[in-house]
């Protein structure tokens, strides 16, 4: 709806400067007795029908571009053939309600000459003056506007897709592989089939955990700390593992140590916990400290000790906030529903072949199925990369929208100061005096579209960001760098024009008629 705006300004910008052109037909039209209702369905009509031709180059641009339209949705899209009446009829009604909506304005300017002053040459004034120029002035200041937010939205959303995927997770996702187990043998035997794991080449480290966190959440169990004459009870969210996950997702002990099957007490009565529950529940170092987690053991309470402190780590978006977090080993194997695997990076494909070749035999009857671990995360945040690349189309969009606007509102504008051009060089005025000159006018335009599109674009895109519970700040380069790309184009549009006009011979443009 946007980009279909800026077009319908451009319309009404090119349509308004080009009535001047057109104000002896309106006179000889009135004299030979037209009167101003049929003048504005004339020009109506013509709006609608250049609408109409567009509908035409549209409907063959939206069936080439359905594929790639697709892929950025990430969704299936349908065929132009395959639209219904009912949304037919809506697209006709809104190429009716653009061609309108666009050419209205000059169409009631058109129609508003007076013959009389017309035909003795007067057109200049009876445009409606400086009036028809306010409004140029003031649709090109919103079609910049307009434009500038969407570069602004561009660059925030890409710095900000770069911060997550430049962010220290406080683990390793790269090269790791996440196999979901179904089949309740190889859980009661997880120990004997992660060795066969372990044993292909190409295999780091091996461990499981329960579910997935960065897609269904935590589980939550009721807990209890207790040491130091203090004792805390709350719910926690925690992750029921196995031993060596510590190690296989390269995170940070920063206190004590990780599971370890040389202690036979760390399946049934070990806890880690991570910094933000020190810092929620106000412990300082929290290892040796009594834990009791309930319900998570057949309504038995899990009882034992906190053995370690990892550091913080992001195992969901960063939308959300890091929570207190306790790890425990899964006290029964029907826990372990996805085994994770670390891989060297020279001999992936390699491990991933004895991986599903040891499948193939110790569950035949389960297809071998598997994703990595950074694609699994990539995918938190596929709605803000197309949202991204969106943004960045539709900019792209706009400016070259702008631009053609300004091409030829330009060009009207120079044509019809040809005379004065001519006179200036003759007066000794250079080419870039000349270029400058017509330049200033719509760098101040934009200029003012800057200082519209600012603290708007600012104040959506920071609150889009507040979605984060890690983000970035608005920057002042990204409000700087749009309003260069604008005026980059808009100087390189209009000077053009301009030089193309000055370099014209002077007698030919001051010639009297």
């Amino acid at each position: 709806m946007i980009i279909l705006a800026l077009a319908g300004i451009n319309y009404t910008n090119l349509a308004t400067a080009r009535s001047l052109t057109r104000a002896k037909e309106v006179g000889l039209r009135k004299v030979s007795g037209a009167g101003r209702g049929m003048l504005v369905r004339q020009f109506l009509g013509e709006s609608v029908i250049c609408a109409f031709f567009a509908l035409v180059v549209a409907v063959a641009a939206s069936e080439l571009l359905m594929p790639l339209f697709g892929e950025i949705a990430g969704t299936a899209v349908t065929s132009v053939s395959q639209v219904e009446m009912p949304m037919v009829g809506v697209i006709l009604l809104l190429t009716i309600l653009v061609g309108v909506a666009g050419g209205a304005y000059p169409a009631f300017v058109l129609s508003s000459f007076q013959p009389i002053r017309v035909l003795h040459g007067r057109a200049g004034v009876l445009a409606g003056g400086s009036r028809v120029w306010n409004l140029r002035s003031v649709l090109v200041i919103l079609q910049f506007a307009i434009s500038l937010g969407l570069i602004i939205g561009t660059l925030a959303i890409e710095e900000q897709l770069s911060f997550i995927s430049k962010k220290d997770l406080g683990f390793k996702k790269d090269q790791t592989v996440v196999i979901p187990i179904k089949d309740e043998d190889l859980q009661a035997g997880f120990q004997v089939f992660k060795n066969s794991i372990l044993s292909l080449n190409g295999v780091v480290s091996a461990s499981a955990l329960s579910n997935f966190p960065w897609e269904r959440g935590f589980y939550g169990f009721p807990v209890s700390i207790s040491g130091k004459g203090r004792e805390q009870s709350t719910d926690m969210p925690t992750i029921l593992v196995e031993h060596d996950f510590v190690k296989t997702l390269g995170m940070t002990i920063v206190s004590g140590r990780d599971f370890s099957l040389e202690f036979g007490t760390d399946k049934g009565e070990a806890f880690i916990v991570n910094e933000e529950a020190l810092r929620h529940y106000g412990f300082d170092d929290p290892v040796g400290f009594e834990l009791t987690m309930k319900s998570v053991s057949g309504g038995t309470p899990k009882k034992g000790k906190i053995i370690g402190v990892v550091k913080d780590f992001h195992f969901q978006s960063l939308h959300r906030k890091i929570e207190p977090l306790v790890m425990t080993v899964a006290p029964q194997p029907y826990y372990l529903d996805n085994l994770i695997v670390r891989l060297d990076q020279g001999h992936i494909q390699q491990a991933l072949a004895g991986m599903e070749s040891l499948w193939a035999r110790v569950s035949p009857d389960r297809p071998f199925d598997y994703f990595f671990l950074d694609e699994a995360f990539d995918n938190l945040y596929r709605s803000e990369q197309r949202l991204g690349k969106i943004f960045a189309a539709f900019s792209t969009l706009a400016i070259v929208i702008g631009c053609l606007g300004l091409f030829g509102l330009a060009s009207y504008t120079i044509h019809l100061r040809m005379k004065e051009v001519g006179i200036r060089k003759v007066l000794g005025a250079s080419l870039g005096n000349i270029a400058a000159l017509f330049s200033r006018e719509f760098v101040i335009l934009v200029s003012i579209s800057f200082v519209i599109a600012g603290p708007i674009a600012y104040l959506t895109i920071d609150r889009w960001l507040n979605d984060f519970a890690y983000r970035i700040d608005m920057q002042i380069w990204m409000f700087a760098s749009a309003a260069g790309i604008a005026l980059l184009a808009i100087l390189v549009t209009v000077s053009t024009q301009a030089l193309r006009a000055a370099m014209e011979n002077p007698v030919e443009a001051l010639k009297s008629e």
